[in-house]
């Protein structure tokens, strides 16, 4: 009977450590699918809000190129009605000659300094927009770097295979512990 019950316990000691080696083992597959799940979803977003980030971007970008356009052309029309003006007032006094034509060279330097500066405010406002830009993508590319994850490693197969056959070597120990115990036929 004890022979019986040390190779049962054997037995069962040898399929309780592979049936754990088996759990562990789909528990770390789980979990680094998960993960990994995971990972590709924050990746994703991440790449969805650089994408934004960059229309937006753009979209600035042609407003206001778009405005600076408009204020030339605004500021550009109201010089000819005032070159114009001038002129037709110069006709009508009789004016002529240099001082005339120092109104008409005022007029047009005051609208090449104001064409300048709204060409350089764009540069800087394009400047700026190219910097956020930048800035979102070292952004994005570190929280990118932030999603990784380190997989669960799985059960150790060596662990596994020990502890088999320390059950199997407990239950061969038991079984010569009941042998040496019985008593002989020839006491």
């Amino acid at each position: 009977m004890c022979d019986i019950a040390a190779g049962v316990m054997g037995t069962l000691g040898i399929l309780g450590n592979m049936s754990a080696y088996a759990g562990q083992k789909e528990q770390a597959e789980a979990q680094n699918y998960y993960m990994a799940e995971r990972q590709a979803r924050e990746a994703e977003a991440i790449k969805a809000g650089y994408n934004m980030t960059l229309r937006q971007a753009s979209d600035r970008y042609t407003q206001e190129r778009a405005a600076v356009a408009s204020q030339v052309q605004q500021v550009a029309g109201e010089s000819r009605k005032a070159v114009a003006m001038s002129q037709m007032m110069a006709a009508e006094r009789g004016v002529q000659g240099a001082s005339i034509d120092a109104v008409f060279n005022d007029f047009e330097r005051t609208e090449m300094e104001f064409v300048d500066a709204a060409l350089q405010n764009l540069e800087f406002k394009e400047q700026a927009i190219a910097d956020q830009v930048e800035s979102a993508r070292l952004n994005a590319l570190n929280n990118l770097n932030n999603t990784g994850y380190m997989p669960v490693p799985g059960p150790d197969f060596m662990s596994a295979v020990l502890g088999a056959g320390t059950s199997a070597l407990n239950a061969y120990y038991m079984f010569q512990g009941t042998q040496q115990s019985k008593p002989t036929e020839t006491d």
